[in-house]
């Protein structure tokens, strides 16, 4: 029962993956290791595109399950040390650990590929094919907020969305400037 109500305050009800809460409190201790060993932490803010059409078209169910089928489909494409976060709606977000910036879009790139590709099977046996904008931040060594680096992963989501969806947008930590990781 105490492990049921763990779960239960821990765990999205719908996909089984992290909460916010859980998850900004896993960003916390992954922080302070990454200062520690001065590795790399990043964060991949990911949005399905075009989901309320989705939802407006064949209805809430196969919404629903269009989104256990993505975090599975993400979480299949993770690494088993990064963690995945149902942040709200249709909106993701994984934090990847002990990473450098190549393998952190490279990462971005294999879920996006795997979603492209992938035929989401509805509840009454048709299939739709989506595509994902991830935004993606990264920074290493001391003095990382995670408040400002999910921030980031955030604004690259929007410069995905805004430059044609379906793609990687990476923000660079220190200068704070765009470089694209992928064009559709």
């Amino acid at each position: 029962m105490v492990e049921k109500l763990s779960d239960m305050a821990r765990l999205d009800p719908l996909t089984g993956q992290l909460n916010r809460r859980a998850f900004l409190d896993g960003a916390a201790e992954e922080r302070a290791r990454a200062e520690r060993y001065n590795t790399g932490i990043a964060f991949l803010f990911m949005d399905l595109d075009h989901f309320k059409r989705l939802n407006d078209s064949y209805g809430h169910d196969a919404g629903d399950e269009v989104l256990r089928s993505f975090s599975s489909l993400v979480h299949e494409r993770l690494r088993s040390v990064d963690t995945l976060c149902r942040w709200g709606g249709e909106e993701f977000i994984a934090m990847l650990k002990n990473v450098d910036r190549d393998g952190t879009i490279a990462a971005a790139e294999r879920i996006r590929r795997g979603v492209e590709t992938h035929a989401f099977v509805l509840p009454d046996g048709r299939s739709v094919h989506l595509t994902v904008s991830i935004g993606v931040s990264h920074a290493s060594g001391s003095g990382i907020e995670i408040s400002e680096q999910i921030k980031r992963a955030d604004e690259a989501l929007y410069k995905a969305k805004n430059r044609g969806r379906n793609r990687v947008e990476y923000l660079e930590n220190a200068a704070g400037t765009s470089s694209r990781a992928r064009a559709s």
